[in-house]
């Protein structure tokens, strides 16, 4: 006799909130477009209060990467001027 154990896990989205993208489960209980949530060991249609901190979250990472992009312009330009213009003046 064979005997097997199946193990899974499943790892957190990094791509937040997790959005249905088409009708799925018993009785179609997941629907095409609505937004699920981890609760405690179970997933359930998202509240509002997570759903506006994920978005804020995003918003602060994009916010955060641009302000990166322009301290990386800012520093190349300073250092590119270095040679252009004489020191003293």
């Amino acid at each position: 006799m064979e005997c097997f154990v199946v193990h899974s896990i499943i790892w957190p989205s990094d791509a937040k909130p997790v959005i249905a993208r088409k009708d799925e489960g018993k009785d179609q209980i997941i629907k095409n477009g609505e937004i699920y949530y981890r609760y405690g060991g179970r997933t359930q249609k998202i509240q509002s209060a997570e759903l506006e901190s994920i978005i804020n979250h995003r918003i602060e990472q994009n916010n955060q990467s641009w302000l990166n992009l322009m301290a990386k312009i800012a520093a190349l330009v300073r250092k590119t001027l270095r040679y252009w213009i004489p020191s003293g003046v």
